[in-house]
């Protein structure tokens, strides 16, 4: 009897330690958000947002995915100029949009709301991924706290727009790679079906589901194929009435005014002239691949800046070492590769584009929870550390990366911006008083 009253005296504890646990680190998570939206938060201030905010207008009053922000290249589509369908807008992120729309109203408040739930969502699933892959309380904690206090997170979380949806998808993309069981045909097949929702997010997923299914494919230890056809089936029926759509509007399911970021900003097409352009050349013009390569390389040249910010969290390097370090969780190396793997070619896929180096938010979180891994696989490999040499570690890892986002609830986020803001914080207080979604039209 007493044994029983000990051992059950024991669960209670680790039961109100772990929760106590999670209750600081979801606290002192908010804390921070609620510090920087009562001290810094300047209301919804870039045009992304007001963009996708009038589209998901429209599909909430029943407009369908139409646009009152008219591209001139849009009028060669011979559409009527009311009712302009939006082809440049991937549509789940309106989708979901409308919906807090519903709930909430169309006012900045929704969109903020829509923010700064998926970041909140995507939060929590880091903790819960991190827990299951490093089977650590505290450092499942810390890599969250980790998380929250990221001046990108910080930044995307409050902006409106669609970055935290993205990384939740992709971060369970991975998770779920991770734990897949790798000779389940049906397993390929769900991943299939999130790689759909990747396209139906983000326009870059409908050429990086090409290294998804090359993945998919080299990972799996027999049927190869058949893995492969069940992740294109998966992707295709949820992709399936986006493309429909696509091909009764367009006349091409595949269209889309994005794959035209690849003409932009070239020597061809100087700036973003090719979305101001009404000449039909737009859509036939050739493009040398010297001009396209030129075009690349200037991207890549104006890259340092992303490197230098991604270092704030002193993570980088570890999680880009993921690619050639052999973990001993063998899964984990699979997943990690993938992850290194989709970061370098959302690089390429920027340099090739509009140069729109805010895509690569999407990896903040697998930032996080990939240089902790890698980390912690050469602490352990090389210094034999425990885990509780490994939690201290990390909780300096925390504290330093932390700094700037905790100093910019003081002082404002640092420049230059993740997402440069195109009014005053007195000009946005102004638009949220006259009604921001209004004034679009």
């Amino acid at each position: 009897m007493t044994e029983t009253a000990a051992e059950y005296r024991k669960m209670f504890d680790r039961v109100t330690f772990a929760g106590s646990v999670i209750l600081i680190s979801i606290l002192l998570g908010l804390l921070i958000w609620g510090i920087y939206y009562i001290r810094q938060y300047e209301g919804i201030v870039t045009v992304d947002a007001f963009n996708q905010g009038q589209v998901a207008r429209q599909f909430y009053l029943g407009e369908g995915m139409t646009t009152q922000v008219i591209k001139p290249i849009s009028l060669l589509l011979g559409s009527p100029v009311e009712r302009i369908p939006d082809a440049y807008i991937s549509p789940l992120p309106v989708i979901v949009l409308a919906q807090f729309f519903n709930l909430a109203g169309v006012n900045d408040g929704a969109l903020l709301a829509y923010s700064l739930f998926w970041a909140l969502l995507t939060g929590v699933a880091l903790f819960i991924f991190a827990r299951v892959l490093f089977k650590d309380l505290i450092v499942a904690a810390l890599a969250f706290l980790l998380y929250m206090s990221n001046i990108a997170l910080i930044e995307s979380g409050f902006s409106g727009q669609s970055f935290p949806l993205v990384s939740f998808f992709l971060l369970l993309y991975i998770w779920l790679y991770y734990k897949r069981n790798r000779s389940s045909l049906p397993f390929s097949a769900l991943l299939g079906g999130l790689a759909g929702l990747l396209y139906l997010s983000e326009f870059d997923y409908f050429l990086l589901v090409i290294p998804l299914a090359v993945f998919l494919f080299y990972d799996s230890p027999s049927r190869r194929g058949n893995h492969v056809l069940l992740f294109l089936a998966g992707l295709f029926l949820v992709s399936l009435p986006w493309l429909v759509r696509n091909a009764v509007v367009f006349g091409n399911p595949f269209f889309s005014l994005r794959w035209f970021d690849f003409k932009s900003y070239s020597l061809l097409f100087p700036g973003n002239r090719i979305s101001r352009d009404f000449s039909s050349l737009a859509f036939s013009s050739a493009f040398p691949i010297s001009v396209f390569w030129n075009k690349f390389l200037m991207f890549v040249r104006l890259m340092h800046p992303l490197w230098l910010s991604f270092s704030l969290s002193l993570l980088t390097p570890f999680f880009l070492g993921g690619l050639f370090l052999g973990f001993r969780d063998r899964a984990w190396s699979r997943a990690a590769r993938l992850s290194v793997t989709l970061f370098f070619a959302q690089l390429v896929l920027v340099a090739a584009g509009n140069g729109d180096l805010t895509r690569m938010l999407y990896f903040v979180p697998l930032l996080v929870i990939g240089g902790l891994a890698v980390l912690g696989e050469l602490l352990e490999r090389s210094l034999h550390w425990g885990r509780k040499w490994f939690s201290a570690l990390v909780a300096g890892f925390c504290l330093a990366s932390a700094f700037p986002g905790l100093v910019s609830l003081a002082y404002g986020l640092p420049l230059p911006r993740y997402l440069p803001a195109v009014f005053t914080p007195e000009e946005a207080a102004q638009i949220r008083d006259d009604g921001p979604l209004e004034r679009l039209q």
